[in-house]
């Protein structure tokens, strides 16, 4: 493992501590992870890496399940990479970041605050009506990413995804790949 006895020693601690192990997964979250919209997906290209920080926090119940994950860079479409994951349950971001405190990288601190806020739940008070009337608005005031319109509108990705399939089929909405990964902006 990157770092060799040292983090090993750190990692066999904080299996029983609960704090030090939040420490060391909300270290990985500014150095490894990818933080959505709904949660954190952990990867690394190493195999012991990622095994070793799944097994502590899956040890606190923080973690889903390990996956291979095969990929192609959109940069280098010809090589196939191989890199292993996993995400982290919502629940258990709310817990690791009450423990560590805010971030030191502001904007991954900022999106961390996204995965953690309490949305709103299908079938509330919101209609579809006036949820794709919401979404509109705000794509018509500037184009926008789903992240944006999770962010902004206080609605789960997948509620987001739903209505812009919709609006896409319907009324003409438009979107275009802004990078290499398939984030994609939404526009009339």
């Amino acid at each position: 493992m990157a770092g060799g006895d040292k983090m090993k020693n750190i990692i066999r601690k904080a299996m029983n501590n609960k704090k030090l192990a939040a420490t060391v997964i909300g270290q990985v979250i500014v150095d490894e992870g990818y933080i959505g919209t709904d949660t954190i997906t952990i990867r690394y290209n190493s195999q012991e890496n990622a095994k070793a920080i799944w097994t502590l926090a899956n040890r606190w119940k923080w973690a889903n399940k390990f996956q291979k994950h095969i990929y192609t860079d959109n940069r280098k479409p010809n090589e196939i990479k191989t890199a292993w994951r996993f995400n982290l349950k919502r629940s258990a971001v709310r817990e690791i970041y009450s423990i560590i405190g805010s971030l030191p990288d502001k904007k991954k601190d900022e999106k961390i605050q996204v995965v953690i806020k309490e949305r709103r739940k299908a079938g509330s008070a919101i209609g579809r009506g006036i949820c794709r009337s919401l979404i509109i608005e705000e794509i018509k005031k500037s184009p926008c990413t789903v992240e944006d319109l999770v962010r902004k509108l206080n609605l789960c990705e997948g509620t987001i995804n739903y209505h812009l399939r919709y609006l896409s089929k319907t009324i003409g909405l438009r979107r275009e790949r802004i990078n290499g990964y398939g984030k994609q902006i939404y526009y009339f």
